[in-house]
């Protein structure tokens, strides 16, 4: 009997925060063609997402990787 194995799907949201206030998620943009959507891939032991900041505006912003199976992690960034 073999193994089935299925892979934990992770997307990746960016979202402004100003005052202390945390804004609406956003999809952000990536700076690779390797990279499909949102979606963060999946390459021998980890799961990458080659982020683009062009578009984000200066300031402090939340990156929040969200799995399929209900867990979210996040990180803030400060921009300048």
């Amino acid at each position: 009997m073999g193994f089935l194995y299925l892979a934990c799907l992770a997307q990746i949201f960016v979202a402004k925060i100003e005052n202390g206030i945390i804004g609406t998620d956003e999809i952000p943009m990536s700076s690779s063609n390797a990279d499909s959507g949102n979606l963060f891939r999946y390459e021998g032991d980890k799961y990458i997402y080659n982020l683009s900041t062009d578009t984000l505006s200066p300031g402090t912003w939340q990156i929040k990787a969200s799995l399929n199976d209900g867990r979210n992690y996040t990180v803030i960034i400060l921009l300048q």
